[in-house]
């Protein structure tokens, strides 16, 4: 996000600038006393033809409109810059959804490896004499114990690993939920920024259409 502290100073001098240009004009527009005025030529012809401001009065509501006008268009960049800061992090939070989304597959198919060495491993408690007659070891309480041993310790490893990564994928899973409810809000943020700005834009064109129909008939703008 831009700093306000920044924005606020750039407001400032562009403001500055204005009042300077303006009252710049306006001491110009004056003549010394005694001193014949100048002959001005005439403005252009044709029906876009604004006229220029004769007296002070004139000059300073051509400022005060210029500092509307610039007031508006900061107001806008403002807005712009805001939105385009939350489609940055909508883009930013998709990504890492997309991530997150990644690992709870990985998680899946984890416990899906999981369940396939635990079937594995029922299949030789059921079967554990023929796996001790294929040893062909010739003590064969020694060699039952043995195969036994060994299959106890694998189903822990397997149910370790299944708790472990229950854990992870709860763990994923709450994260992507909140990315997922963030993600929401920035969309509806992103489409009220959109809606008015439809709103403005509308509401710019229709008063520079009124300050034009004016300006040609010489009528003063309603505010």
């Amino acid at each position: 996000m831009i700093s306000g502290v920044r924005f606020h100073n750039r407001f400032a001098l562009a403001l500055t600038m204005v009042l300077m240009f303006g009252f710049t004009v306006s001491a110009s527009a004056q003549e010394p006393e005694g001193r014949p005025a100048q002959s001005e030529a005439p403005p252009p012809a044709g029906e876009n033809a604004k006229p220029f401001p004769e007296t002070s009065s004139d000059l300073i509501k051509a400022l005060a409109q210029q500092v509307r006008d610039l007031t508006i268009e900061v107001g806008r960049l403002r807005r712009t810059l805001e939105r385009n800061d939350l489609s940055m992090e909508l883009l930013l939070s998709e990504e890492k959804l997309a991530r997150l989304e990644d690992n709870i597959s990985a998680c899946k198919q984890r416990g899906a490896e999981l369940d396939a060495s635990e079937r594995v491993l029922n299949y030789r408690q059921d079967h554990v004499n023929d796996e001790v007659v294929l040893s062909a070891r010739l003590d064969r309480q020694e060699a039952e114990a043995a195969v036994r041993a060994d299959i106890e310790q694998r189903f822990q490893a397997v149910h370790d690993g299944r708790a472990a990564n229950q854990q992870r994928m709860a763990s994923l899973e709450l994260e992507a939920s909140k990315v997922r409810k963030h993600i929401q809000e920035l969309q509806r943020a992103i489409a009220a920024a959109d809606r008015d700005k439809a709103d403005r834009d509308r509401d710019r064109d229709r008063d520079k259409d009124d300050r034009d129909r004016d300006d040609k008939t010489g009528r003063p703008t309603t505010p």
